[in-house]
């Protein structure tokens, strides 16, 4: 009996999803996310329990759960429980190169709004931090300070390489988007699933999948803004989420530069007028 555990964000519905449908479990042509408005993988029936302790205690093949919860224990005891009762773990995570991306998915897909006071009240508790301002701007940077390292703690990032391979297979998300078809081949045949769909088939739901997946290349872009900005190379920035300002804000800071921020309600149109308003500190 086989689970797939992950952090919100990290595709375990679409992953438990599609070890179904290799089965022959779903029509080749039927897709969850197909007439879904927030285009996620969570319109299906699985069983998807909200602690560890309940996963153990359904017992169902297949199961998907989340390991950790804002980092309130440790991956790997989070594993080990889950390995008195499933024989196999299929562990569904971001490396550091993706958070980005998982970071835009947690928001969208659970749509909550980015400017809603006890949203960011509750990503405030993880710290044991007060916030009580209301403009944009305020938001942007606690979030600058926050989530990196609430991302890396809830990830299980650190101790991924420390699971016991013999019953955990840990699959980068990045494999899903770069190398889809054999990244589901390899981890069904781990798990010792039989395929009945052609790789035709699988290529399909690919494709599919990636035209919903809107944030997939965050991090790259991401990057190339921060890189632009500190060698005054000018880049639009459009459609950037809060997320995506707060992540340049972040790794602006981890290069040895602060935004003078205060009172930045609206975000630069382009990486010049970024430029204009960043200052070197000591790192």
């Amino acid at each position: 009996m086989y689970c797939v555990a992950y952090p919100a964000g990290a595709y375990g519905n679409f992953i438990g999803w599609t070890l179904e449908w290799l089965q022959g479990k779903h029509p080749v042509d039927y897709r969850p996310f197909a007439n879904n408005t927030e285009f996620n993988s969570h319109a299906w029936t699985r069983v998807h329990p909200n602690n560890i302790e309940k996963a153990c205690e359904l017992a169902h093949n297949g199961i998907l759960v989340h390991p950790m919860n804002y980092g309130d224990q440790s991956l790997q005891h989070g594993i080990q429980l889950l390995h008195t009762v499933y024989d196999k773990i299929l562990y569904l995570y971001p490396e550091l190169n993706d958070f980005v991306w998982i970071m835009n998915n947690w928001h969208s897909k659970t749509q909550n709004s980015m400017l809603d006071k006890q949203w960011m009240q509750d990503i405030l508790k993880v710290n044991k931090q007060k916030w009580d301002g209301n403009d944009i701007w305020e938001l942007r940077e606690q979030l600058s300070f926050l989530l990196h390292d609430i991302f890396v703690v809830g990830s299980g990032i650190k101790e991924v390489n420390n699971l016991n391979k013999q019953y955990v297979k840990t699959v980068p998300i990045s494999n899903i988007r770069d190398d889809f078809q054999f990244t589901v081949y390899d981890i069904a045949n781990w798990l010792e699933l039989e395929v009945v769909r052609n790789s035709d088939e699988i290529n399909s739901l690919y494709s599919d999948w990636l035209q919903h997946e809107i944030f997939v290349n965050k991090d790259k872009l991401i990057s190339d803004l921060v890189d632009a900005t500190i060698n005054n190379k000018n880049l639009v920035m459009d459609g950037l989420s809060l997320i995506d300002e707060s992540q340049i804000q972040h790794q602006l800071r981890t290069k040895g530069y602060e935004i003078k921020c205060y009172g930045l309600n609206e975000w630069p149109k382009t990486t010049t007028q970024l430029r204009e308003l960043i200052y070197e500190t000591d790192v």
